[in-house]
């Protein structure tokens, strides 16, 4: 992840957090060893906005209207905010910007002549790049609102010279190591990277309405980080007793946090003390209703030195942001509350189109019941196993138009499709029977030659060559009919390695008692707890002793066991990380049926002592292993290789009387043969 110059606030309480900061000083002052250009166009900025608060011929008196696009980044929940949350924060800052906010009775009384109608205002864009009609917000469905930092931005993005880009996100990550909570953060003007310029802030601190209830900001973020973008500095100067570079703003010792009793007198700044309302501290929303006439004319300077075409006629008429409200053609997007259950299940619909209202909804359900509504969030049962398309028509008076999302819903029979123990070693090519994969961009999992725990072949994603830092690589394995499984288990075996010792990629591996309607994670590593070899900055390959095996228990407590259609989910998400390698998906589990087993062979004497003979129903067809496993599913022996082209393998097991498990490690044998060691 590359930062150049950042600026961001954090969640607040009532108590001072030194932990939760905005770096935006210490990373200017780092970005100038390398671009020393910066400092000179930041003082040309602030020697210009003292030269405008002293001459009044230079200052600005015209409103400045600046056209915005929000890029809603969500995965279908409460992130995707409503499009009166987002008017209702349009309607915050308008107010705010322009001093009519009502709350300006709270300003402490010496600071109420500083109060400045800033003479910005803000409207949603009504045409996009292209020409097209737009009502100024796009949606993008995507786990990068997870997390979120400049990478998201590459999935909608709008000239900055002609647009103010608004992305919203679920979280945002905190590159800062402090654990704090970070909820926005802007550039400075002229200072952020291809494709990054504008303001990225949580879902929930948008607004005063919606998921916003309850942030105790007021929708007061917005303005603090377009001061930011604005190229106003926080009101402590990001230091000790620091400068902001705004005269009419007191010196402070540091940011202040919750609602400061006035006066608050810090680094000898009495009577008045500090600005704890100004919205470029800390305080919380509710308590923040000022910029002062030294920030106005630091805005307006930056106006004229970075951002004049924004504000400029002729974008003006460019953004349609005077036009009279029209219908645009609306974009269709819809979502479920689930995409795989078991036959006779119900699926919760969700209409999501964007960029108008929608005065006419068909939907069609293709082996659902009903099979159409017109419903905006309808509730379908599907009685049959298959693979169903969903196909949603909206409309206004711009036209209707359709989408179609093929084999979208998943229907599993109620008895899953493997009954016995199983065994997956990817040695055949292309992905096996029965698994899914889901890729979100790049590479997504693959059989691959070469790197294996046990064959040649394993299951690999390339993270290192092709996908992009952020996403996800998703596969389920088949469905099982763990109906006389009293405690099952699953081992598999991993192969990772970070780029560098800071990597953060994750591996969870989850599990679905229900034909995926619901899941219950049962392993989860992260950075170096998933590694298992150094990093390396060139593609990883592992050899031999490079591979982990790793041991999943589904407690019977859970309800795992017993359940006539259980589905695994592997889900590795990459962050700057390398390859991933799964080989050798065993899942075994002790069974209430005896003779349960197809078995590949058997043991004689059985029940016996431990020492007997496996005569094999066929011969090995490759050099095998044999691994013992005790009524737990743990690992009690292994064999040495034994050679392909024999039909019968010798037993000598030291183990203490019990019922134990023999499975056969190569391609050709997946189900173990049942052993009884009985007292002598």
């Amino acid at each position: 992840m590359t930062v150049v110059l950042l600026s961001c606030i954090t969640a607040v309480t009532v108590v001072a957090q030194s932990s939760d900061h905005c770096l935006t000083e210490e990373i200017y002052q780092r970005q100038l060893g390398s671009n020393p250009a910066l400092k000179e166009l930041r003082d040309a900025a602030f020697k210009l906005a003292m030269r405008m608060k002293d001459d009044p011929s230079e200052q600005g008196n015209a409103v400045k209207y600046i056209p915005l696009v929000f890029h809603i980044m969500h995965e279908g929940k409460g992130e995707n905010i409503s499009k009166a949350q987002i008017l209702d924060q349009v309607r915050i800052l308008n107010e705010d910007f322009r001093r009519l906010n009502a709350d300006t009775v709270n300003t402490p009384g010496p600071f109420k002549p500083l109060g400045s109608d800033t003479q910005i205002e803000f409207r949603l864009a009504q045409i996009d790049p292209n020409g097209n009609c737009t009502d100024g917000i796009v949606r993008v469905f995507t786990p990068l609102t997870n997390g979120a930092d400049d990478a998201v931005k590459a999935l909608s993005y709008w000239d900055a010279d002609k647009y103010l880009n608004f992305w919203v996100v679920k979280t945002i990550y905190n590159f800062t190591g402090s654990g704090g909570t970070i909820i926005g953060y802007a550039y400075y003007p002229g200072t952020a990277p291809n494709g990054a310029d504008g303001v990225i802030i949580r879902s929930d601190h948008i607004g005063s309405i919606g998921t916003a209830v309850g942030a105790n900001d007021n929708g007061r973020v917005s303005a603090h980080e377009i001061g930011h973008y604005l190229d106003l500095a926080h009101v402590w100067g990001d230091s000790f007793c620091g400068d902001d570079f705004v005269a009419d703003t007191p010196t402070s010792a540091g940011p202040n946090y919750g609602c400061a009793i006035f006066p608050r007198i810090t680094c000898s700044n009495g009577p008045d003390g500090d600005m704890f309302s100004n919205y470029m501290d800390y305080s919380n929303g509710s308590c923040q209703n000022i910029f002062t006439h030294g920030q106005k004319s630091r805005m307006d300077a930056t106006f004229l030195i970075y951002r004049d075409n924004l504000i400029s006629p002729s974008n003006h008429i460019s953004t349609g942001i005077f036009n009279l409200p029209s219908a645009c053609t609306m974009v269709p997007e819809f979502y479920a509350n689930v995409t795989s259950i078991c036959a006779g299940g119900t699926i919760d619909f969700s209409d999501a189109s964007w960029n108008g209202t929608a005065t006419v909804r068909n939907w069609s359900f293709p082996g659902g019941n009903p099979s159409s509504s017109t419903a905006q969030n309808p509730i379908i049962t599907y009685p049959t196993p298959g693979l169903y398309d969903v196909i949603l028509n909206v409309g206004n008076a711009a036209g209707n138009v359709s989408s179609t999302r093929s084999g979208y819903i998943t229907v599993l029979a109620s008895s899953g499709d493997v009954n016995t123990s199983y065994y997956e070693s990817f040695e055949n090519t292309g992905i096996p029977t029965g698994f899914e994969v889901i890729n979100e961009g790049g590479a997504g999992f693959e059989s691959t030659v070469g790197a294996a725990a046990t064959g040649v072949s394993s299951f690999k994603v390339d993270n290192f060559t092709f996908n992009m830092s952020g996403t996800r690589d998703i596969f389920y394995t088949p469905t099982f009919d763990f109906s006389q499984i009293l405690q099952p288990q699953i081992t598999f075996k991993v192969a990772h390695a970070g780029v560098t010792g800071s990597s953060t990629d994750n591996l969870r591996v989850s599990v679905s008692p229900d034909c995926g309607e619901s899941w219950s994670i049962r392993y989860n590593k992260t950075g170096s707890a998933l590694n298992t070899a150094p990093p390396t900055n060139s593609p990883f390959v592992p050899i031999a002793t490079e591979w982990r095996t790793e041991n999943v228990i589904l407690p019977t407590s859970l309800f795992f066991a017993n359940k006539p259609n259980v589905r695994f989910r592997f889900e590795y998400s990459y962050v700057d990380g390398n390859n991933l390698y799964i080989d050798d998906i065993n899942i075994i589990g002790l069974t209430g049926i005896e003779n349960n087993f197809r078995s590949a062979g058997i043991i004689y004497p059985n029940p016996g002592n431990g020492k007997g003979v496996l005569k094999l129903n066929t011969a090995l067809k490759s050099d095998s292993k044999i691994n013992v496993f005790n009524s737990l599913g743990e690992v009690v022996f292994k064999s040495n290789v034994f050679p392909k082209g024999i039909s019968e393998i010798p037993l000598d097991l030291n183990l203490a009387p019990g019922m134990y498990y023999i499975r056969i490690l190569n391609k050709d044998y997946s189900t173990p043969i049942k052993l009884i060691i009985k007292n002598d």
